[in-house]
Order: C-alpha cells, then structure tokens, then sequence
C-alpha cells in the first residue's frame, strides 16, 4: 500500500465525517474512473466532492481536473454543486467548481 494511496483514503473519509457533522448523508465512490470520490446530500442540496490530499493547499496544482469539473457545471451535467477539497494538516481548504474555474468557500460543520 502506497503512502499516496493512504493519504487520499484518510482524507476521504475525514471528509465523510465532516459532511455527516454538517448533516449530511454521504457516500463514498469507487472505481478506478471515476469522477468525483464523495457524494453527500441533505433536504434538497447534493454536493458532489473531489478530495485530494497535497503539501500545495491550492487548486492551480490540478488544472486538468479543474477544467474537467467545470465543463460539468458549464453542460448542467451534474444535479447539484461540485465541490474540491485539499487536505493539509492541520485542516482543508474547499473551493466551489463554477463554469469558470473555482473559488475557495468556508465550511461549518453545524
């Protein structure tokens, strides 16, 4: 098992436990395509989450991925937000895919 490879899994499931304290219900993707690694809903909202793990705290580091999230939005492809999050301790920095680009968002876990 690669270091890389624990790291991306820890941070996605410290993910799922912040989006369960936020309320949410969350699932987790596998599969060797596939686009987003978290899907979490709650009442009428459904985020569709990207979780990496990186050293940078910065989404200029994922270009290729950033374009691709955001020509989803651009096509109304997915049915709810698109979100990217970067895990760092001693915490994470999220950004909100828009059909642009991204911008960093807070988060509150109620």
């Amino acid at each position: 098992m690669s270091t890389t490879w624990q790291s991306g899994r820890t941070a996605e499931y410290a993910a799922m436990t912040s989006l369960e304290k936020a309320g949410y219900r969350a699932e987790k993707i596998t599969g060797r395509k596939r686009r987003f690694d978290l899907i979490g809903w709650k009442e009428n909202k459904a985020l569709f989450l990207v979780i990496r793990s990186n050293k940078r705290l910065t989404i200029t580091h994922f270009p290729h991925e950033l374009a691709s999230l955001s020509e989803l939005i651009r096509t109304g492809s997915v049915p709810g937000e698109i979100q990217f999050w970067i895990y760092r301790r001693p915490g994470w920095i999220r950004y909100r895919i828009h059909a642009g680009g991204a911008s960093v968002i807070s988060w509150s876990e109620e």
